[in-house]
């Protein structure tokens, strides 16, 4: 049986910030990089170690599928499809400066969900789960492709990317996105229904809550 694991990339100075990422390629901060030591150390007591790596294109995601997976590293795929939802001219923004220059997009983006319309080069809520749903439907083909073999695959992606993939694989509504926590090396399980077994859904739920070094794990980031 081939098992995935779906990690959220280590902190950086603008996660601490509390900015919007997004497509801004920043590099893991000291505690990002600790972050992810620290998972890897976790992996090791369980002995779980991954035959494939497919990561997001943004340094903060690939550094940490290196360090998760270093024996890998040279082997890492990366995919588009994994890359952080776009946020447009609000990147690089705290939620209070967007809040002043335009506060209807603070409130549909993390109150409103499905009112959300993107604007001013953001991506919408609909396109982000159509291109990361793609990306979960090829691993679904991998899983049928190598349905004989016991692989363990490993997927470095971001924090909306990834709730976009737990909604899509757990069938969640849009109204509840925010209500998926994915903190800072935080890693999901994903499980494929058997065809072979009548009423099996496929499953992607939290394997380990990560390690937040101090970030509120009740909050959106």
């Amino acid at each position: 049986m081939n098992e995935f694991y779906i990690v959220r990339h280590g902190l950086t100075d603008m996660n601490l910030e509390m900015r919007l990422q997004g497509r801004t390629d920043m590099e893991l901060n000291q505690t990002g990089i600790n972050q992810a030591k620290k998972a890897r150390a976790y992996l090791d007591e369980i002995d779980l170690n991954p035959d494939y790596v497919f990561s997001s294109p943004l340094k903060r995601a690939y550094k940490t599928a290196t360090i998760l997976a270093p024996q890998k590293a040279k082997e890492i795929v990366v995919d588009e499809r994994l890359i952080e939802m776009s946020f447009g001219e609000f990147e690089r923004k705290t939620l209070s400066e967007i809040a002043n220059i335009y506060p209807e997009f603070k409130t549909n983006f993390f109150e409103k969900t499905t009112q959300f319309k993107p604007q001013k080069g953001a991506e919408s809520f609909e396109g982000l789960v159509e291109r990361v749903g793609g990306f979960v439907e090829s691993m679904r083909a991998f899983d049928r492709e190598h349905v004989d073999e016991d692989n363990v695959i490993f997927i470095a992606s971001h924090g909306v990317a990834i709730r976009g993939m737990v909604l899509y694989i757990n069938k969640i509504a849009l109204k509840d996105f925010w209500n998926i926590h994915v903190h800072n090396c935080s890693m999901f399980k994903l499980t494929f229904k058997s065809d072979n077994i009548e009423g099996s859904e496929d499953k992607c739920l939290e394997f380990f809550e990560g390690y937040t070094d101090g970030i509120d794990k009740d909050s959106a980031w």
